[in-house]
């Protein structure tokens, strides 16, 4: 396991003194460094998620430092906070808004934050499912470079915004020049926006990776002792102690994080096939239905007409089968009990 910070001292002053604040890695300063940061998989978080290396500490600690975390308050307390690593507690600060209106260009509400919120970052689960997310958009917006030259996602157009807020008088004479100019100005705006699209996801997906590992490092080395050791086991321990729990609880945590994002993903792979097995059954639908005649096609129409507007009992008495005697024969019968009722 990596990223656990310990000295060779006996001492534990390290660990009680310990504060989030003293937790620090490299990281990019400027948006340009974080789209060119390349090492973020290079990461602790990753890193100890690998089974291998699950499988190597396991072997390699006392079996007592993992018996440690099968105590009732021990397990109950890492589940607990595991899930708060994994998920937001809260997302009052986690509302994602635009800048601007795409249809007016109009600036919007929305502040774009610019100081150190801890509230401001999801779990870590649901970065790292960003993740998948972010790559896949990424290598579709490149395939899409790749086929066109440009993304054609991009809404504004330079060209367009310029003649429609500058021109208000028809002109064709005008126009004609305009319109190489404006097609022009369109497609250079599509590519440099293409550019820009491709710099903002590569960069979404190295901040994504530095909180990550951030809220890793900080959870093992000072929530771990904190919450969990420091409570339930004697101050007096050496800090050798101390470092065998503290990695016994990496395993644990470790163990935990990789089974919550293999469910997430199978969940998420289970949804995406129910997603496109249903878009197929609309389509097979769609393609019977345009391959009926038009007069099955009218009848079906008219019918679903009927059914919406007319009363059941009519629909009923409408999808019967009624014979031309029928009302002649309910004339007699009315007739009869006339008579009947006359005499009697």
């Amino acid at each position: 396991m990596a990223g656990l910070l310990f000295t060779e001292e006996e001492s534990i002053a390290g660990w009680i003194n310990r504060s989030e604040k003293d937790i620090k890695f490299k990281k990019p300063r400027t948006y340009a460094e974080l789209e060119t940061f390349e090492n973020g998989h290079t990461y602790e978080c990753f890193h100890n998620l690998d089974i291998e290396v699950i499988n190597v500490e396991i072997k390699a600690l006392h079996y007592s430092a993992h018996l440690f975390y099968e105590k009732t308050e021990v397990k109950d307390k890492m589940g607990s906070l595991i899930q708060d690593f994994a998920y937001a507690k809260s997302y009052e600060f986690l509302k994602l808004g635009k800048l601007s209106h795409l249809s007016t260009q109009k600036p919007s509400n929305y502040k774009l934050t610019v100081e150190d919120v801890p509230e401001a970052e999801h779990g870590f689960i649901e970065n790292f499912m960003q993740l998948f997310s972010l790559r896949d958009r990424l290598r579709k917006v490149r395939d899409e470079i790749s086929e066109n030259g440009f993304c054609c996602k991009y809404p504004s157009l330079l060209g367009n915004t310029i003649f429609n807020t500058t021109v208000s008088f028809k002109s064709g004479f005008f126009e004609k020049l305009i319109a190489p100019f404006v097609e022009e100005l369109n497609l250079n705006d599509r590519k440099t926006a293409s550019k820009y699209i491709v710099q903002s996801l590569k960069a979404q997906i190295n901040s994504l990776k530095i909180v990550m590992n951030d809220a890793y490092l900080k959870f093992v080395n000072v929530t771990l002792y904190k919450e969990v050791i420091s409570k339930n086991i004697s101050p007096s321990v050496s800090q050798f102690v101390l470092v065998a729990l503290a990695r016994a609880g990496m395993v644990v945590i470790s163990k935990h994080l990789l089974e919550m994002i293999i469910t997430k993903r199978e969940y998420l792979r289970k949804q995406r096939e129910n997603t496109e097995k249903q878009k197929r059954i609309e389509l097979d639908d769609k393609l019977k239905e345009m391959q009926k005649s038009t007069d099955k096609q009218l009848d079906d129409k008219i019918s679903g007409k009927i059914d919406q507007n007319v009363h059941k009992t009519v629909r009923t008495i409408l999808s019967t089968d009624l014979k031309s005697q029928a009302f002649k024969a309910n004339k007699k019968k009315q007739k009869s009990q006339k008579v009947e009722k006359y005499f009697f």
